[in-house]
Parts: structure tokens; sequence; C-alpha cells
């Protein structure tokens, strides 16, 4: 009686103690929040025309991109595969919300990866070209963090 009492214990055990079995997503990774125009203020003309200077991003073959909320130290990396425009670890001045900017080329797709959330997005160069300005946020709640934002306006940082 004690045996079998042990061998069905024994047998109930095991049979809670299975392996999983890992199951895959096999559905196309989450796309980021993009908008084609922002509701922001505009800064002044001559501050847009002075910061394409300093980038050196005024001819048509460049845009910039703009780095602004929810960027905490992370390392983020900026390419097109070719060339890296931008590997650093940005964090957002709480003050005027801007983390980083710098220019890029906007003839190929660009990448973006954060280090943090292990995840990657797409800039397509047909809407890079629309635009003179990307800026990019971070909403750490979706699946895709980036918020993406294309605007030929220049962001009034305070």
């Amino acid at each position: 009686m004690k045996k079998t009492a042990l061998l069905l214990f024994c047998s109930v055990f095991m049979a809670m103690c299975t392996t999983t079995k890992k199951t895959t997503n096999t559905t196309a990774a989450a796309k980021p929040k993009v908008t084609k125009s922002a509701d922001f203020k505009a800064a002044p003309d001559t501050e847009k025309t002075a910061m394409l200077k300093e980038l050196k991003a005024a001819d048509a073959a460049y845009s910039v991109v703009v780095l602004t909320k929810n960027f905490k130290g992370e390392n983020i990396k900026v390419s097109n595969g070719n060339k890296d425009f931008y590997f650093g670890y940005p964090i957002t001045n709480l003050g005027n919300g801007l983390a980083e900017k710098f220019r890029i080329e906007n003839g190929a797709d660009i990448k973006i990866y954060d280090s943090r959330t292990k995840k990657e997005t797409v800039l397509k160069s047909s809407d890079i070209k629309k635009n003179k300005f990307i800026y990019i946020a971070k909403d750490l709640t979706a699946k895709n963090p980036f918020v993406i934002t294309y605007s030929d306006k220049l962001m009034a940082f305070k």
C-alpha cells in the first residue's frame, strides 16, 4: 500500500515538473508611433537657420534628428548600415526637453537602436527626405518605445 501511494505521488509530482514549450512570437515587430506634423511651438526662422548652419545640415541631402523625451543615458546608435551618425548616451534635459541633436544623410534608411529596451526602428528614406527635422521621443510603456515626429519646423526649446 505504501509503495502504491509513493508511486502515485511520484508520478503526479513528475507530471507537474514537465518542461514548458518555449513559444516564439511570429507576428511582425511592433511599429513605432509616427506623426507627420506636430502641435508644438515653432522656433523663429533665425534660430532654425542657425541650428542648420551649426550642424552643417542646410543642404537638401541632410536632415536633423532631435532626441527629446525619456532618454536616460542608455546607449543609442543611429546608422544607415554603412555609416554611424550617432553613438552615445543621451540624457534628456528636463528644463528644455532636449537630449541630443545631430545631422543624418537622408539618402538611405536609418536604423535607430536602443540598448536599454533592445529595440530597433527604421526611418524610411522616403519619409526623411520630405522633412528637415525628425523628433524622436520614447514611450517606455509601448511595445516599440520610439515616438517619431516628422516636421519641417524646428521645435522651440526653452
